[in-house]
């Protein structure tokens, strides 16, 4: 009675041993993926900024366009002229600022192509585990024949 008391706890403890393991892989595995999600945020909110900029800084050139039309056909220039190079300077501000945030989004591309690999971990903890039940097997075999190995004993 005693030995299959003893081979449910080697069994139970190696059952916790690879969950103990698989939650391990899980846990770097979500490690090694928070940074690539935080960068495609960065990512995705800079390429958005940067195409509202540059579709208000259209909006603006057309109305310079407008007010700089207006202007050649207006009999006072100065004012319209004014106003037609201060959207304009507007206008290149914001391209500008969109050139800007594009290129903080073009940095973050490198991180998103980094891979995730955890598949070293994998292959030790299967080498771990296929060993481990190879002992267990050993000691089952010794357990069943009545021989007690001590190098063999994983408790």
């Amino acid at each position: 009675m005693s030995q299959t008391q003893d081979l449910k706890s080697q069994v139970s403890t190696l059952v916790d041993a690879v969950k103990a393991l698989a939650m391990g892989w899980k846990d770097k595995a979500i490690a090694q993926a928070k940074p690539k999600a935080k960068s495609a945020g960065i990512l995705g909110g800079a390429f958005g900024a940067a195409g509202l900029f540059a579709v208000k800084a259209v909006s603006l050139l057309v109305l310079a366009a407008a007010a700089g039309f207006g202007a050649l056909y207006s009999s006072v220039m100065n004012p319209w002229a004014a106003t037609a190079l201060g959207l304009v300077t507007v206008a290149v501000i914001l391209l500008v600022l969109a050139a800007i945030l594009a290129l903080v989004g073009r940095s973050q591309i490198p991180e998103l192509t980094k891979k995730v690999d955890i598949g070293d971990d994998v292959k030790l903890g299967a080498e771990t585990i296929k060993s481990g039940i190879e002992k267990g097997k050993a000691e089952v075999v010794a357990e069943l024949e009545g021989v007690h190995t001590p190098e063999l004993d994983l408790r």
